[in-house]
Parts: C-alpha cells; sequence; structure tokens
C-alpha cells in the first residue's frame, strides 16, 4: 500500500490482483482530508472515509463513503460537503447506480437507482432522482431517450428568494443573468412525457405526448436598475399555465392575473 500526506490529512491506498480468478481490488482510506486544498472555493474541513473498486469479469463494482466531521464553531466559508455515499456497478456502456445521497453545497442530491447507458445512437435514463435545495425541491422518475420513454417530473418552488441567492452562489453559472432582479414567491411546475425526445421535437412524432402545468399563486419580480427605490415590482398572480401535445400538434391554456404600474391586467386563451 502506499500513503499521501496532504496538509495534516492523508490518503491511503491499497491494491490487490487475485490471479486465479483476475480480480483486481482498490481502496482509498481519508483521514482528515482538507478539500481546500485541493480548490479555493472549498471550506476547510476535514473530510474521512473510503473510496472502494473491484474488477471482475462482471465489470467494476464501485462504492464512495464520505462523511465531513462536525464543525463545533460556524459553517465555515466556501464550498461545503457534508457527505456523499454511493455504490453500483459499471460494465462497458452502462453506469449501474444502486444507491446515492450527497449533501453538499447546502443541497441534497439523492436516488434509490439510476441506470445510465452511453448506446451508439444516443444516451438512455432510467430511475429516479430527487434534489433538495434551499426554497425548492426536485423530483424526477421514469424512462428517458431518443425513441421512446415514460416517466414524471416535478419543480416546486416554495421560496423563491432563497432559490435564487442559492443559484447565485454557485460556481460556474453566469452571474448577470442571476443578478438583474430580486423575485419572491411560490411557483410548482409538473411534466409528464410518453415517448422518447426525438418523437416530442419531431413533426412526425404524433404518438409522442408531452403534458406540462405551471402553477403560480404568487410571485414577484423586481428587475436592479441604478435606482432601485424607484422601482416597482412585476407581480403575478393566480397563474395556471398548461401544455399537452408535441411538436405535431400542441394546445396551450394560459389564465393569469399580473400587477404592474399599478395596473391590473389577466391574460387568458
Amino acid at each position: 500500500h502506499a500513503r499521501l500526506q496532504a496538509g495534516t490529512g492523508h490518503i491511503t491506498l491499497q491494491g490487490q490482483y487475485h490471479p486465479a480468478s483476475h480480480q483486481v481490488h482498490g481502496s482509498a482510506r481519508l483521514q482528515g482530508l482538507d478539500p481546500a486544498l485541493l480548490h479555493s472555493r472549498w471550506a476547510h474541513q476535514s473530510i474521512g472515509g473510503t473510496l472502494q473498486a473491484r474488477q471482475d469479469d462482471a465489470g467494476m463494482h464501485w462504492q464512495v463513503e464520505l462523511q465531513a466531521a462536525p464543525h463545533n464553531k460556524a459553517a465555515p466559508a466556501g464550498l461545503r460537503l457534508d457527505h456523499a455515499r454511493a455504490q453500483g456497478h459499471w460494465q462497458g456502456r452502462i453506469l449501474q447506480v444502486d444507491r446515492l445521497d450527497v449533501q453538499a453545497l447546502q443541497a441534497r442530491l439523492q436516488s434509490p437507482g439510476l441506470e445510465l447507458r452511453w448506446d451508439q445512437a444516443a444516451p438512455q435514463a432510467r430511475g429516479s432522482l430527487g434534489l433538495t435545495l434551499p426554497g425548492a425541491s426536485a423530483q424526477a422518475s421514469g424512462h428517458w431517450s431518443a425513441l421512446n420513454g415514460a416517466g414524471q417530473a416535478q419543480v416546486d418552488v416554495q421560496q423563491a428568494a432563497l432559490a435564487q441567492a442559492w443559484l447565485r452562489a454557485l460556481p460556474g453559472l453566469p452571474a448577470p443573468a442571476l443578478a438583474t432582479g430580486t423575485t419572491q414567491g411560490q411557483a410548482r411546475l409538473d411534466l409528464r412525457w410518453q415517448g422518447g425526445w426525438q418523437a416530442l421535437t419531431s413533426a412526425d412524432g404524433s404518438a409522442a405526448q408531452l403534458e406540462a402545468s405551471l402553477s403560480i399563486p404568487r410571485l414577484d419580480w423586481t428587475s436592479l436598475p441604478a435606482a432601485p427605490q424607484s422601482q416597482e415590482p412585476l407581480q403575478w398572480r393566480e397563474v395556471q399555465a398548461r401544455l399537452s401535445g408535441n411538436a405535431r400538434l400542441a394546445r396551450l391554456e394560459v389564465d393569469a392575473q399580473t400587477l404592474a404600474q399599478g395596473h391590473r391586467l389577466r391574460l387568458q386563451t
């Protein structure tokens, strides 16, 4: 085995090869590893856990178990990892995730099962996934590919201001797109699909169907000009929108009220 020192922490590497079964087993044990040493955006933490992989005739079996040590003082500044737990199997062009639970960046990503295939024609995905973040949550389940599929997804925004602030803090996202204004309120988007994405976007994909419904009880948007105190918010109330169909034939229904500059407008289709 080998030991790598990283600041006050270290990584212990081990590997084994079994000639009779042609199995290869490798592991890495982390103890007191500070992710801030790898990138300045990460907070100073103490991460411990194990990474394991076993290769045999059936493919590669892998497992990740990482946990941050609790901190007694205020949360450290920077990006934080609380825990990461996952296991699965990888063979050829198929990645099977049997368990996924990652809590980091004030968000949590979970899946009881997920399968990703990289076929020559197009990638495929099957399973369920859930994301929880400050002010919002999202879930998706089903099968998604180019030619066929079926499933559903929901995005529920309980506090738009918290969700917007979280998005602004994410590294890599374009700041101007999220800094043009502030938003407050609630919204919910529900999706159901039948058929692949090529059929949904093709003019001859009449067998594919997409149903989407948007509900906004209350949502206020205030742009950020040079003098924000003089800007009145754009207020949306009791918005109900529904889209059904595909690229060949679609139906849109909208019932919405908006308040702007002291005027109330209602849109119905």
